[in-house]
């Protein structure tokens, strides 16, 4: 089942009115409002983020929640048949062609609080304060969690060695050539080197003192040899130092033939403009603060939602059996991040920057 956030104006808002109980009122606000924010801004925080989510699947709980055999390698036992059409039964198996990747969901949560006090007051005929309150505070809870969740996507949950397992994978741990995750679902890469991405430095690779441009059609070219059987990335993603340097590359008449124009739409006039090199978009996001290109094949790359988790707010909770005269709610975000191939994504690093960004 595809995830589909409301685009439109948030239904449950009703007009203020004492004529049901708080407490209804505020599961109304709570359901209506997160599922409108997070579709609303993901794409101005994070346009990587906002791909990545906008076509996420959810799946049914399960342990573990992923679990999926990938290739190891090819098979090559093809024969050449003579005129009598003779050829060689296979007397054994193919064996040890597949690994099984496994994954865990991990779960996070952002709570939303609201005292007594504001609820006696729209109870006793003021449920404008109530309203402006809570309206508010969830604005700014749910882009707090968007905030995280696009700092996790596009991060690593390895730090100083130490993997934080209740942690979402990011893009870091997935592109990676066994340097910084030497253990991605559950295989190791070290031993199994074709669960590793590539990682090219493009100045000690290409040489240094080239238009930016011009890194970026050799990576792809370089790619396209020795990864060919993937296909190539269908996008890429970098940091606003690199896209400006990338774009003040080229001539315009370069502009004009090798960058065409290409756009990630967003309602209310809202887009993010990059351009296509070799085929292949490049946009400017900045959530990443690193001199480099993540190129992504989305046919690999795939966020799946824990059913029951998948950006749901809870009711309201009435907190004064332990002590404490408010409600409390809570949205969780419960999923994983999962690549199936991570040879078919690669990074390019060490580009060229703009100063000032």
């Amino acid at each position: 089942m595809a995830v589909n956030f409301n685009y439109q104006t948030p239904w449950g808002i009703y007009p203020p009115t004492d004529a049901t109980g708080a407490k209804d009122y505020l599961n109304s606000l709570s359901r209506a409002i997160p599922p409108y924010v997070v579709a609303q801004n993901l794409g101005k925080l994070s346009p990587l983020t906002r791909r990545i989510l906008a076509n996420a699947e959810v799946k049914p709980i399960s342990f573990p929640f992923i679990s999926q055999p990938v290739a190891k390698k090819t098979i090559n036992n093809v024969q050449k048949v003579d005129y009598q059409g003779s050829f060689n039964v296979p007397s054994s198996i193919d064996t040890d062609l597949a690994d099984m990747a496994t994954l865990y969901s991990n779960l996070a949560l952002s709570t939303l609080l609201v005292t007594d006090f504001e609820v006696k007051a729209y109870e006793q005929g003021n449920p404008n304060v109530l309203y402006d309150t809570i309206k508010l505070r969830a604005n700014e809870t749910w882009l707090g969690l968007i905030d995280q969740i696009a700092t996790w996507l596009l991060g690593s949950r390895i730090s100083g060695g130490t993997e934080d397992t209740t942690q979402i994978y990011g893009l870091q741990d997935i592109i990676d050539d066994g340097t910084h995750c030497t253990n991605y679902a559950n295989i190791d890469r070290t031993t199994n080197t074709y669960w590793n991405s590539y990682i090219w430095n493009a100045t000690s690779l290409f040489g240094s003192g080239l238009n930016a441009y011009v890194y970026v059609m050799r990576a792809l070219s370089k790619y396209q040899k020795v990864a060919s059987t993937m296909g190539m990335p269908d996008v890429g993603f970098t940091s606003p130092a690199v896209f400006q340097a990338l774009a003040e590359s080229f001539t315009n008449i370069e502009r004009y033939i090798v960058a065409d124009p290409a756009k990630l739409e967003e309602i209310r006039q809202y887009e993010v403009t990059g351009i296509a090199i070799n085929g292949v978009p490049i946009f400017p996001d900045p959530y990443i603060t690193t001199n480099e290109i993540y190129f992504i094949n989305w046919s690999h790359l795939h966020f799946k939602f824990c059913d029951g988790y998948a950006v749901v707010s809870s009711d309201w909770k009435d907190l004064s059996m332990t002590g404490r005269l408010a409600y409390f709610s809570f949205i969780m975000f419960g999923g994983q991040l999962f690549c199936n191939a991570p040879v078919s994504c690669f990074r390019l690093q060490n580009m060229p920057t703009a100063t000032g960004i």
